[in-house]
């Protein structure tokens, strides 16, 4: 689906399934963030987990409408 950027968090943010880092939000509420576990494989409830160190630049390049594009 193609979806929007709706919403930013700088810094820490507790949530309901653990921490997240630098969270930008899409499609009701799931978060590209950054994270200090990072599996190889899918194990996550929806958000896209990423390394804490890139959740910086990724934060500070990214804005709310910017289009997001998921695809399988």
């Amino acid at each position: 689906g193609v979806f929007e950027f709706y919403r930013r968090y700088e810094g820490n943010r507790q949530g309901p399934l653990g921490g997240m880092w630098n969270p930008v939000y899409f499609n009701y509420g799931i978060a590209v963030h950054g994270a200090k576990n990072v599996p190889l494989e899918p194990a996550s409830h929806g958000c896209i987990r990423m390394p804490d160190h890139m959740a910086r630049a990724f934060f500070n390049n990214v804005s709310v409408g910017t289009p997001v594009t998921v695809v399988d």
